[in-house]
């Protein structure tokens, strides 16, 4: 299979898979479907950052705003289901009940935003994928082999950092998927092309990256004297 015509099977199921999910009324979305909306546009994201004849920068940009703002909103819903999950499971005392009352209160709030946002956003865009589908067919072989060369070589001169901050191991974690998510559009096997450990990386830093922010709403919360 052609390069072009891989990337653009693997960008026409991504596409239908989000169309599918935004066909769906907010009002009956499942934490699972938020989860997968962001997956969804991470990896046509992905796709739409490889070297592409015909899209410039600037249009990349402007056709990628929609998916930024739903991904966004999703996003803050998604990070309040897990906490609320983190908390159920390791707080059985309910030592922390005014905390989990507070962030159930905050995913109604957050809920409805998303409504708005769905509803503002989702025919951009399905538009915006449609014309980029037509532009995967461009993508040459050989840039995208030396892109992710490229795209290795930042991910492995990140993690050589004697100290790695937060914000590094956050870039880490989207880079690997990044990279990851574009060997599979292109038909390849990671072996070789991949990092090594590369998905169990992935997985500690998800881990890591759920408590950072939950104890960051914590903390928040102290603050304000919540409890």
């Amino acid at each position: 299979m052609q390069t072009g015509n891989s990337i653009q099977d693997y960008f026409k199921k991504r596409s239908s898979a989000i169309s599918e999910l935004l066909k769906k009324p907010p009002g009956r979305f499942s934490a699972e479907d938020y989860h997968r909306l962001r997956v969804e546009i991470k990896k046509v994201r992905a796709v739409m950052t490889m070297p592409c004849d015909g899209v410039k920068k600037e249009k990349l940009k402007k056709l990628l705003k929609p998916a930024r703002k739903l991904f966004k909103q999703a996003g803050k819903v998604r990070t309040v289901q897990l906490e609320t999950s983190i908390l159920k499971k390791y707080d059985p005392r309910h030592k922390l009940k005014l905390f989990l009352h507070q962030r159930q209160l905050q995913e109604l709030k957050l809920k409805k935003e998303f409504s708005r946002v769905h509803h503002r956003k989702k025919d951009g865009l399905k538009k915006s994928l449609e014309i980029f589908l037509c532009k995967t067919k461009k993508i040459k072989k050989e840039d995208a082999l030396a892109f992710l060369d490229r795209e290795k070589k930042e991910i492995t001169g990140i993690a050589r950092y004697k100290k790695l901050e937060p914000a590094h191991v956050h870039e880490l974690r989207k880079r690997i998927k990044k990279l990851y998510y574009n060997i599979k559009s292109l038909g390849m096997n990671k072996k070789g092309l991949g990092i090594k450990n590369g998905n169990r990386l992935l997985d500690v830093i998800g881990k890591w990256h759920d408590c950072e922010l939950m104890s960051a709403h914590l903390a928040k919360d102290i603050k304000e004297k919540i409890f």
